[in-house]
């Protein structure tokens, strides 16, 4: 009979970094709440300590969908709101269903307001 020369508790160690390592992204997209309405986005975010933040949708300049393999699955994706404000210019917003259209919805949503409030976008810097 052969032995096994790693100790019993490396695998077992193994598994449960692994499992943490799913466990903890899942547990952070599940204790956060994203509300969205017509003037702003406003995103709840904690597990232990709560973090609320809010970006108004004049603010928003580009929006991303994300749609790794493993969120596909699921029919999930990922939005990235790249905005103008200084303290917050990207917004990971995770889990949405139909990524892609609400990337499309917020994009339009985004023009409306600038046009209705009379505000218009220029870059300084980079072009």
């Amino acid at each position: 009979m052969m032995r096994w020369p790693v100790p019993w508790f490396v695998p077992a160690l193994a598994l449960f970094l692994t499992g943490a390592g799913v466990a903890v992204p899942y547990l952070r997209t599940a204790f956060t709440e994203i509300i969205i309405d017509t003037a702003r986005i406003t995103v709840r975010e904690g597990i232990l300590s709560r973090r609320v933040q809010s970006l108004e949708l004049f603010r928003i300049q580009d929006v991303t969908s994300l749609h790794p393999w493993w969120q596909r699955l699921f029919g999930i994706g990922t939005v990235i709101v790249l905005s103008s404000d200084s303290n917050n210019p990207q917004w990971r917003l995770p889990g949405i269903r139909d990524a892609e259209q609400l990337r499309s919805d917020l994009n339009r949503a985004a023009i409306a307001l600038r046009d209705t409030k009379g505000i218009r976008e220029f870059n300084m810097g980079k072009v």
